[in-house]
């Protein structure tokens, strides 16, 4: 199982996700500045996610740095809470940017509606 905290649930020190002893097979993405991601060789796929650490989020500077082609060999899925557009309170996603990076899926939204927007 794999958790990527939003706005209603965002990561910080006294959350849920610090105190509850989790099963060894949930991965909770952390929160900060950047993407983290989680390896399962034996499907030949990679993860990237984030969570959110805070209620709002209004710039989005996640993929400014990021580089996905030293993973090339892998299936590349993002999960991430945000919005598709440029101007939000809640992690603004420029969609054609989203497009450069090359996932195989993607399901941004910051409601519960997972959309594939390849």
């Amino acid at each position: 199982m794999i958790i990527s905290a939003g706005n209603h649930d965002y990561f910080y020190e006294k959350s849920l996700y610090n105190r509850v002893e989790w099963s060894p097979n949930v991965f909770i993405f952390r929160g900060g500045n950047s993407l983290e991601k989680i390896e399962f060789p034996d499907l030949n796929t990679i993860i990237y996610g984030y969570s959110w650490d805070r209620v709002e989020i209004r710039e989005n500077n996640l993929f400014h740095d990021f580089n996905i082609e030293e993973d090339n060999d892998f299936n590349k899925i993002l999960l991430i809470h945000g919005d598709i557009g440029t101007k939000s309170n809640y992690l603004p996603l420029n969609l054609s940017s989203l497009k450069k990076i090359r996932y195989g899926l993607y399901s941004p939204r910051t409601y519960s509606q997972a959309r594939d927007y390849r």
